[in-house]
């Protein structure tokens, strides 16, 4: 259930890759 934790802080938050690194929740930059 934690993924699902994560998933939902994730949409309200900003996202974060794996770099640390905040990313637009654009589809044309998802790697």
């Amino acid at each position: 259930m934690s993924h699902n934790k994560d998933f939902e802080k994730a949409k309200v938050g900003p996202i974060i890759d794996d770099m640390g690194q905040p990313v637009n929740v654009d589809p044309r930059n998802s790697k």
